[in-house]
């Protein structure tokens, strides 16, 4: 293999993950726990109870999460998403720059590819990048 070719194929990849970053299965999930306590002025507190019924033996408090906490829990975790697959593209560049110089740093694309095992980085990809460099680095 050709080192334009490695090249072209890890800017390919790149493009790619940038066009559709939504490609890999990601699940986000959000869980609220404890209890908020309002009062508005005066003493206590009213406690509705819920549960109870005829022959049960449980009775408690009735906690709700709102969507719109939920939705903010997903709209962090979409923004994290975004910023790590930035950082995966940017070093996929970086691996296709070292390929492209005259002296290509092996050891800087194998710290690279460490590092990508170390991380989320889904391993198709990584497979990938393996064994396209594995042909042109020693």
């Amino acid at each position: 293999m050709e080192k334009s070719e490695a090249v072209l194929i890890i800017r390919n990849l790149a493009d790619c993950l940038r066009s559709k970053p939504n490609q890999f299965t990601f699940n986000v999930s959000a869980k609220a726990v404890g209890q908020s306590i309002v009062s508005n002025g005066g003493i206590g507190m009213v406690v509705t109870a819920t549960g109870g019924a005829s022959g049960s033996s449980v009775i408690g408090n009735k906690i709700s999460v709102s969507s719109a906490d939920v939705s903010i829990a997903v709209d962090g975790a979409n923004a994290a998403i975004a910023q790590q697959m930035q950082g995966l593209t940017d070093s996929l560049e970086e691996i296709a720059k070292q390929l492209e110089s005259v002296n290509p740093d092996t050891g800087y694309i194998q710290k690279v590819l460490n590092s990508f095992g170390e991380a989320w980085v889904p391993p198709i990809i990584t497979s990938v990048i393996s064994t396209v460099t594995g042909l042109l680095v020693p």
